[in-house]
């Protein structure tokens, strides 16, 4: 091997090195962000189960509005048929309830 060709493995070398210490130290700065919710908490702390007033559901090009009028739970796209409220109640308690099973790094 020439000298010329050692000189340029080295400095081929020393590039890759300075490059590979860059972009470890990028990396680590990564890690020092903040999860927005820990695991096991309650993804909707304060979800108004109450004050709920409509919920739509789609699937594919289908769509239903439940809406609420006074105390009852009507299908709006169905000349106000009455919702079966049991139904609609565990769902939203259940909304309520969603716990984050995996934190998202933000």
């Amino acid at each position: 091997m020439s000298r010329k060709q050692v000189v340029i493995l080295w400095v081929i070398a020393v590039i890759l090195a300075a490059s590979a210490i860059v972009v470890k130290t990028r990396s680590a700065k990564g890690f020092d962000s903040h999860t927005a919710r820990a695991r096991g908490q309650t993804l909707f702390a304060d979800f108004p189960v109450k004050e709920v007033a409509r919920v739509k559901i789609t699937s594919g090009k289908e769509t239903v509005t439940l809406a609420r009028k006074g105390e009852d739970w009507v299908v709006a796209d169905r000349a106000d048929y009455p919702a079966n409220v049991a139904n609609l109640s565990e769902f939203l308690r259940l909304v309520a309830q969603v716990k984050v099973v995996e934190g998202v790094e933000s």
